[in-house]
């Protein structure tokens, strides 16, 4: 094989991964629907209640030291990650409920 077979060999394996990539894409974005992201803000929120507690525990009995910090700081994490995903699920909401007033309008 001289230089350009080995190019078009090499072309189209990349093509092909960044095809594969792109499928994997769509199919993580069509998984994601309301109740799995309702079920990731719900787990976010009970791990946040968890860090919390065994925050308060730890710093109650042996006061503010490596672990208690860390384990606020996991806290904090899971907390403003939730909040963020209630942002997004809100405005998924929005958004769908906009563009099925619109197909409803267009269709009477």
């Amino acid at each position: 094989m001289n230089l350009n077979e080995h190019l078009k060999v090499l072309r189209k394996l990349w093509y092909d991964e960044i095809w594969i990539n792109i499928h994997k894409l769509q199919i993580g974005v069509l998984l994601l629907n309301y109740l799995n992201l309702l079920g990731l803000i719900g787990f976010r929120f009970i791990f946040f209640v968890l860090n919390l507690n065994f925050a308060i525990q730890v710093t109650s009995a042996s006061g503010w030291n490596f672990f208690s910090i860390l384990l606020a700081f996991f806290a904090t994490r899971e907390f403003v990650g939730a909040i963020q995903m209630c942002q997004f699920f809100y405005h998924l909401k929005k958004t769908s409920e906009k563009k099925q007033n619109k197909k409803n309008q267009s269709n009477q």
